[in-house]
């Protein structure tokens, strides 16, 4: 079943919003393929699979032109380049994976080169030309006990492009570092899904990161498993004026998103430990991750540091407090806070304190909380 993500079907930064800045923006398309079954071991099958039928036109078909390519294309498809199949894979995440892929019998190469990639080819990123009815192309897809069998693993991002294999590898490994707020650098882990699952999750929070897959990726398509949603995603980048440099601000997007992501799992905690309190928003912990989203965005807002009164804020907000999400934050108490980003942190575990001791004198009522 295919379903779109969003119900404007594209997504672009807003220009009348001031936290978002549209000058390297790309328009972005999100679409999300929903009840995916993936592959069993098919054994004793005459004509095995080696993609789930839904992802089969997405990963190898020929996508449906838009209107911005075939303006590209002069209103002819077949000026349209042949979109190849890609996917960058983690090896820290995959065992073996330098000696499946010798054996898969696909194009690949790691990228790094030299020293480094003697030290490190074995938790390294590859990039692999994928094939249709190939047998290391199933194990993508395939769930089971096998090490081989990577479905839900997390392993890496699959790409839609025109570039040859040398090209794309040559791209890519450009954009393998990122400033430091320092003269440091560190590594850019730009094909990190969990990462992406946040951006998609809600696009309009990280407009850095939109620039950044503009930079890297467009025009073409990725896709990637969504495991907390169980669902595959295809994010399409429309043919824009390249843009070469990586926006200056994306280290702290990146920040943003890793938080996002850790409400993933927040919620599924949530879910298991409070199932009475979490029950008001929902059916399953799925149901929680736009208020735990939004929650971040206010503990961002406040100037909450401290990462003990980040949680707390959470569980207090989500779960303990007598009305759902956003309920705290209209508060006289909060408010007072959120007017005092310097003093946040203070003001918030005076806030606690005087809760704990209200707590204590109403026979406990929050004494599970704290």
């Amino acid at each position: 079943m295919k379903s779109r993500s969003n119900p404007d079907d594209y997504w672009t930064a807003d220009p009348s919003d001031p936290t978002q800045s549209n000058d390297h923006a790309s328009t972005v398309k999100i679409e999300r393929f929903s009840d995916l079954e993936p592959l069993d071991n098919q054994l004793g099958v005459d004509h095995p699979k080696s993609v789930p039928d839904a992802l089969v036109q997405p990963l190898f078909g020929k996508a449906p032109l838009t209107t911005a390519e075939l303006e590209v294309a002069h209103g002819d498809p077949s000026n349209v380049p042949e979109m190849h199949t890609y996917v960058i894979l983690d090896a820290s995440k995959v065992t073996n994976l330098p000696e499946m892929l010798e054996t898969s019998g696909l194009e690949h190469r790691c990228f790094f080169k030299g020293q480094v990639f003697e030290e490190l080819n074995a938790v390294a990123p590859w990039l692999v030309r994928l094939e249709e009815n190939n047998a290391f192309c199933s194990g993508l897809f395939t769930k089971s006990e096998a090490p081989w069998h990577l479905w839900g693993k997390n392993f890496g991002l699959f790409i839609r492009s025109e570039l040859t294999f040398d090209r794309l590898w040559q791209h890519l490994r450009k954009f393998t570092k990122i400033e430091g707020e320092t003269s440091s650098t560190s590594l850019l882990r730009y094909w990190e899904v969990n990462t992406l699952e946040a951006f998609v999750a809600w696009p309009e929070m990280f407009p850095a990161i939109t620039k950044m897959l503009n930079v890297i990726f467009a025009p073409g398509h990725l896709l990637f498993h969504a495991t907390h949603y169980d669902s595959f995603y295809q994010i399409s980048l429309l043919p824009t004026e390249r843009q070469k440099r990586l926006p200056e601000d994306l280290r702290g997007d990146l920040k943003r998103a890793r938080f996002y992501g850790n409400m993933f799992d927040q919620a599924d905690d949530f879910f298991e430990s409070y199932p009475v309190e979490s029950a008001r928003y929902g059916e399953d912990a799925k149901a929680m991750h736009r208020p735990l989203f939004e929650a971040v965005n206010e503990i961002y807002a406040s100037g909450l540091q401290d990462p003990q009164l980040r949680a707390r804020f959470l569980l207090l907000a989500i779960i303990k407090h007598p009305q759902v999400w956003p309920a705290l934050c209209q508060s006289a108490a909060w408010q007072a806070i959120r007017s005092d980003p310097e003093n946040a942190d203070v003001r918030f575990r005076d806030l606690c304190a005087v809760m704990k001791h209200y707590s204590t004198r109403r026979n406990g009522a929050l004494k599970t909380w704290w």
